[in-house]
């Protein structure tokens, strides 16, 4: 079921509306009261404490029918087997309504889009594909993906050494500042030395005071620049290995894991069982996959 927001009713709003007596004719009272006439927090009354009038308006089912499904709730569920590793879990969403499908149980899974049943979207997925077909396509791109690994990590390699030739040049334009600035702190000394031999006078102290102070202010300025733009070397180098290494981990994948596809797959786009497009996490180092097909 679908309410006026567009989201999907789960099961323990469906379990609340069987449950609930007002749709047989009764009207419920009680449920809850006020332990403390001061404050506003409310407590629930045990079921047994509350006041309840059968028949008092038109019901909407038979009382026969709301015996019947609550006991149904009330039966013991049939043992469950071993639950499968859900890879693909809050994965595997539909082109259109961008919804994630819903997976279909069984022997063979299936998974579809359910927003059809609920509005007209006749682009959405409406036939079923496969759990095994999805899952053997993100095994060989990612696969595909991992094997390209080592000519990344080429490249990364010599981006790393074009980046650190850079920071040291930065490095270098730092020293090369504070240098400047020491120097001019020196002859500022020097020239109030000058001020008191009466070599020059305080006119002249002040002009060259705050020509000295500008010059500082300015390489000041550079300093901080410059120390950002290490900062940004040293973030981009940390960024990349945290990225390939992730892939080397997938180097000899042989089949999926949940930690795998959490850690790789930001989510799996299904147009129809012969088009699967895989979405990577890492979009910014890598580009997006391409339509896979099978």
């Amino acid at each position: 079921m679908i309410d006026i927001d567009n989201s999907f009713w789960n099961d323990v709003a469906v379990r609340k509306v069987i449950q609930n007596e007002v749709y047989i004719g009764s009207v419920i009272a009680g449920k809850s009261f006020r332990p403390n006439m001061n404050e506003r927090r409310f407590k629930q009354r045990p079921k047994s404490e509350w006041i309840c009038v059968p028949d008092m308006h038109e019901p909407i089912v038979t009382k026969e029918d709301f015996e019947l499904a609550n006991k149904m709730i009330c039966m013991p569920r049939r043992k469950k087997n071993e639950p499968k590793e859900r890879y693909l879990y809050a994965k595997v969403r539909c082109h259109c309504c961008k919804h994630s499908l819903i997976r279909q149980k069984g022997i063979a899974p299936l998974y579809i889009c359910g927003t059809p049943r609920f509005k007209p979207s006749p682009n959405c997925v409406t036939e079923p594909v496969s759990e095994i077909d999805i899952e053997e396509v993100l095994l060989s791109a990612i696969q595909a993906q991992a094997n390209s690994v080592l000519d990344m990590d080429k490249a990364r390699i010599k981006k790393n050494k074009q980046i650190a030739s850079k920071k040291q040049e930065h490095q270098k334009a730092v020293r090369r500042y504070d240098g400047m600035i020491s120097s001019l702190i020196a002859t500022r000394q020097d020239n109030y030395e000058r001020l008191k031999d009466e070599q020059i006078s305080r006119d002249e102290f002040l002009i060259l005071r705050d020509s000295i102070n500008e010059q500082i202010d300015r390489l000041n300025i550079k300093i901080e620049e410059t120390t950002a733009l290490i900062a940004d070397c040293d973030a981009l180098t940390t960024d990349m290995a945290h990225t390939v290494a992730e892939w080397h981990k997938a180097l000899s994948v042989e089949r999926l894991s949940k930690e795998l596809v959490d850690a790789l797959v930001d989510s799996i786009i299904v147009f129809d069982s012969e088009h699967i497009e895989i979405r990577w996490k890492f979009a910014d180092e890598y580009a997006i996959l391409g339509t896979v097909k099978r």
